[in-house]
């Protein structure tokens, strides 16, 4: 198998409004740590996948249709095309699509769309495609998976736990080595008052396993929809994204990767159509709105621990988002998602086109399906049911109605589980 990889620095050079955060005009001041985009070639005789993972909040059509038209020109199939983001929020905003469609209404976030950014965004991912292409070479990949406490928990709830499952991919060329570290939780340890780009604690690990002989690392998020460091970050400041990022490098020194041979590689596509929820009328969601801010103006809210009062702002934040959504509803009763599952030998990677809540991710990950988020897409969150019942945050920002995303896991499970069974029957008309 041929293996090539590249990163370039995507940072901008002078001040851009930053993503992630309902914060307005949130201009950045400086860069605390570079962003890249990174790209990874496997070249196997049975077909050729490449991953470009961006230091970015989300990516969208609008990077990645024009990444997929590119790489036709290589013979290189759509199906094997994995265009992901980490999910920082300390990156740069106006990457997606908000001027019309399913993230109009969520404008105050990923700001307004930057077509002159995009295009800068995309002539840098080409040029790290070519140099990918052009680093080919006899390559082996190594795994291990494990699990990594202390980083991110539930962040609605401190006494759920989050998702501790690690896995770490090591490949391997003839000039040198990188990681693809697969780990479920929101890069937020900058809060919203920062204005310095960042990877966040991502970029910190990658940082530290430069210095110990790689050429780099990529992070790929899981189902993090529901899960960050609220509640296990002691402060927002690089000094803490130091201190995360060494118990994850330290974890991953401590593994032992087993050599892996990839015998073969498939990829499937089929599409899902989940229900468009019922919005409150707009007097109703303003008076939710009003709610939340009499809180937090409140005596009450004066007296709760910080971590407390960042579920009640996070609460106003999913009113404002929801009043925000009613402003700009959709026109339809659903939305049909495209997905992608790619398989190596016997492992099921699902992309996942936004943000997953944790609890169903473990639902695939149970029937041994690793979740991609914040892949190939971006149609915002997945929650489940209690979150709807709980009015959290998340269940505010979606447009989708409570027990969709369970049908749509469903629907996954159904789908992969199909694919074995075909498998199966393939297998035994060989003997």
């Amino acid at each position: 198998m041929q293996i090539g990889f590249a990163r370039k620095t995507i940072t901008p050079n002078g001040s851009e409004l930053m993503g992630g955060y309902s914060v307005e005009n949130r201009y950045s001041e400086g860069v605390m740590d570079e962003l890249y985009v990174k790209v990874v070639i496997l070249q196997h005789p049975d077909a050729t996948v490449v991953l470009v993972n961006y230091d970015l909040v989300a990516v969208d059509d609008l990077l990645v249709q024009p990444i997929v038209e590119y790489l036709k020109q290589y013979q290189i199939s759509q199906d094997l095309v994995v265009v992901t983001a980490t999910h920082t929020h300390a990156s740069i905003g106006g990457i997606l699509e908000t001027r019309s469609g399913i993230l109009q209404g969520s404008r105050e976030c990923f700001m307004l769309t930057n077509l002159e950014l995009i295009d800068h965004l995309l002539d840098t991912t080409y040029e790290a495609i070519e140099e990918a292409l052009q680093g080919l070479s006899e390559g082996k990949l190594a795994i291990a998976c494990d699990q990594m406490k202390g980083i991110g928990s539930n962040r609605n709830n401190r006494q759920q736990s989050g998702d501790s499952d690690l896995l770490v991919v090591k490949l391997i060329n003839q000039t040198g080595y990188i990681y693809l570290i697969k780990f479920a939780c929101h890069p937020t340890v900058l809060d919203s008052d920062n204005r310095y780009f960042s990877a966040d604690f991502p970029g910190v690990v990658s940082q530290m396993l430069e210095e110990e002989g790689a050429c780099f690392s990529c992070f790929l998020n899981g189902a993090a929809g529901d899960l960050s460091t609220r509640f296990t970050r002691q402060a927002s400041n690089a000094q803490e994204m130091k201190r995360l990022g060494r118990l994850i490098v330290d974890k991953i020194s401590q593994l032992h990767l087993k050599v892996c041979q990839v015998k073969e590689i498939e990829s499937r596509n089929f599409s899902h159509s989940l229900r468009v929820k019922s919005y409150l009328p707009e007097k109703q969601a303003l008076m939710q709105v009003e709610k939340y801010q009499m809180l937090i103006n409140s005596e009450d809210f004066s007296q709760m621990d910080p971590p407390k009062q960042r579920q009640v702002e996070s609460k106003l934040e999913g009113a404002i988002c929801h009043y925000h959504l009613t402003r700009n509803q959709l026109n339809k009763d659903e939305i049909t998602i495209d997905f992608k599952i790619i398989r190596f030998n016997e492992m099921y990677f699902i992309l996942i086109p936004g943000e997953l809540f944790s609890q169903l991710g473990h639902q695939l990950e149970r029937k041994q399906i690793q979740v991609i988020g914040y892949a190939n897409g971006y149609y915002g969150y997945f929650p489940d049911e209690r979150a709807y019942e709980a009015e959290y945050y998340e269940a505010n920002a979606t447009h989708f109605a409570p027990g969709e995303s369970e049908q749509m896991v469903q629907e996954i499970a159904d789908y992969v589980q199909d694919i074995k069974e075909e498998r199966d029957v393939n297998r035994r008309k060989l003997f």
